[in-house]
């Protein structure tokens, strides 16, 4: 071999392994691109199993490498409902058609909502395989229906509080007129009894006239520490009072402290101990926690991280529809016949307004959990 055919050889040889680190530089690239994906990615081969898949897709759906969807499902879910939405888009996508749409699915617990694309993958005009992502668009959602919420929340505030304050002053001038009445009609006793019953009623809508404005009011809670299990062990004690439905409250030893308007914070807890008691019928058993919480990370998009004191009410009534659980926060809204609504839309201003959040859950036949977060100190 001559000298020039020697240099040639030794020139390619080291211009193939300068484009084989370049190939390998490139792999390396792609795959950690692929891995801080923080959407699902996969892409299935033209046998229908996957050969890719990046590592946020194997959080949320398990290790799928090689199998197909119908064996690949590792997730609490209705496997049979995905399995065939799975089918039918993949079937599309095979088919050459890039599918979109919006899809829901319960994992860890939660319902997370995806904006889902499949393509296929082209070669020519042959298609080789599919590519698919799921883009998680909860918070966004969640963000939009809390705006959507807040603009109408603002428009009943005003409402609220005119009728209140216009109200509040109809109330004021019949009672001062019953009273004037009671004067002058001195010893008729049933004339003061009927007049004893309408002061009684006025009190009773200056209670409603009350909620009224504590959901409209706009301004910050006057703050000070508040003895939280205090507050809890009295306020079961008056809303069960002359009721059959028992109570069970555990506090945890040495519980964070807690600076909030103690009158508010008591007409949270008001509201929540007495639905769960009416959920009931006044029987059963009210079950009430406040517990020392730590969040990691932002809690259902509403709260956290940080220091919070978490009080749950739980009830063994007859939960909740799932179809009207999203809705009971809603002003004017009510699960109940003879309800007003108002009292958890009250619950959740209050709660806010002092940089928490209130969450339900609740199972038909097994009962409703109210959750109420607290910053604490």
């Amino acid at each position: 071999m001559t000298a020039t055919r020697h240099d040639e050889l030794e020139t390619l040889r080291a211009r193939v392994e300068e484009l084989s680190d370049a190939l390998r530089r490139s792999e390396a690239r792609l795959a950690t691109i692929l891995e801080s994906l923080p959407f699902d990615l996969w892409v299935m081969d033209e046998e229908g199993r996957y050969v890719l898949q990046n590592e946020t897709s194997k959080r949320h759906w398990g290790e799928a490498i090689g199998m197909r969807p119908e064996t690949a499902l590792d997730i609490s879910l209705e496997k049979e409902r995905v399995a065939s939405r799975w089918e039918e888009n993949n079937r599309r996508a095979f088919a050459g058609e890039t599918v979109r749409g919006e899809v829901s699915y319960d994992l860890e617990g939660e319902t997370r909502h995806y904006v889902e694309i499949i393509t296929p993958v082209l070669d020519g005009s042959r298609v080789r395989g599919i590519l698919g992502v799921n883009i998680d668009v909860t918070d966004t959602k969640r963000l939009v229906t809390q705006i959507e919420r807040a603009q109408r929340i603002e428009s009943l505030s005003l409402f609220a509080a005119g009728i209140a304050h216009d109200f509040n002053n109809t109330l004021l001038a019949v009672m001062g007129a019953t009273s004037v009445l009671q004067r002058e009609l001195g010893a008729n006793e049933r004339a003061s009894a009927l007049l004893a019953e309408v002061d009684t009623a006025c009190l009773a809508a200056r209670g409603l006239t009350r909620q009224l404005q504590t959901f409209a009011r706009a301004g910050p809670p006057e703050r000070r520490i508040v003895a939280l299990p205090t507050l809890l062990a009295e306020t079961i004690r008056m809303m069960l009072r002359g009721t059959s439905t028992k109570s069970d409250l555990q506090v945890e030893q040495g519980l964070w402290s807690v600076e909030a308007d103690e009158a508010q914070l008591r007409q949270v807890f008001q509201n929540l101990v007495l639905n769960a008691s009416q959920a009931m019928q006044d029987a059963g058993e009210v079950r009430v926690r406040a517990t020392n919480t730590a969040l990691a990370s932002m809690r259902g998009g509403k709260v956290g991280p940080g220091r919070f004191v978490l009080v749950e009410v739980e009830d063994n009534g007859p939960g909740i529809p799932p179809e009207k659980l999203g809705r009971i926060f809603e002003p004017y809204f009510s699960t109940k016949e003879q309800g007003r609504g108002l009292g958890l839309a009250v619950v959740q201003s209050i709660v806010e307004r002092h940089g928490g959040a209130v969450f339900a859950t609740s199972s038909e036949d097994r009962g409703t959990r109210m959750e109420v977060y607290l910053p604490a100190q």
